[in-house]
């Protein structure tokens, strides 16, 4: 039986903007989720209930077969790469990655550096002051410096040009053979969710109408 690194079973939440609805799905280890629906749909309020601390929600939601809510040191093992994140961007990388990285137990810092190196990201520049591509460069890095194994992506390539999503793509595919992680993409973009991604989930208004393999790859 596969090993399953993200479950929702039966989860609903109400908030002021956004709600989720008795969402059930099970995404196994080293596969790559698309989330798709319009906005407002309730993929963003989905991805916030796993990283957000104190969370309310009924249900559960199982990382690698254990319950979050039970065991928050799985945030050890998550990786939240999104626009609306909270880093201190009038500080460097290196800062960053230092202040931040002793919430976790496993931060790597020699790793953080090589990633940057082999992203192409300056170290000594203002977090602030990336581009976008380069913002989501440097969050990809200090996940994996943490040794995040669930990568969970908000619109990571919104706005992006061809070559960078070709790009950022591949690099995905690579982590995911060498890192052994699983991603979870809520995007809007079609060809993202018809080439990249194993599972598809589909949402509207706060439920998911539809979940399963993708049948185009």
């Amino acid at each position: 039986m596969e090993e399953m690194a993200l479950e929702f079973i039966d989860v609903s939440t109400k908030g002021k903007k956004f709600s989720l609805q008795n969402v059930s799905f099970s995404l196994p280890k080293g596969y790559v989720m698309g989330l798709s629906g319009r906005n407002g749909a309730g993929k963003t309020t989905l991805l916030k209930l796993i990283v957000e601390e104190g969370a309310k929600y009924s249900g559960k939601i199982k990382i690698f077969g254990k319950e979050l809510k039970e065991e928050r040191s799985l945030m050890n093992q998550i990786a939240w790469i999104c626009e609306d994140v909270t880093w201190l961007l009038e500080r460097n990388a290196v800062k960053n990655a230092t202040l931040l990285g002793v919430f976790y137990e496993t931060f790597d810092m020699q790793k953080f550096l090589d990633k940057m190196q082999e992203f192409g990201v300056s170290v000594r520049q203002n977090v602030g002051t990336y581009s976008k591509g380069e913002f989501v460069k440097f969050q990809l890095a200090f996940g994996i410096a943490h040794g995040a194994k669930l990568f969970l992506l908000d619109e990571a390539t919104a706005g992006m040009d061809v070559v960078f999503r070709r790009e950022f793509w591949k690099q995905i595919g690579k982590w995911i053979a060498q890192e052994e992680i699983t991603v979870v993409a809520a995007t809007h973009i079609e060809q993202e969710l018809e080439l990249k991604t194993d599972y598809i989930g589909i949402m509207e208004e706060g439920r998911m109408i539809s979940y399963g393999e993708n049948a185009a790859v």
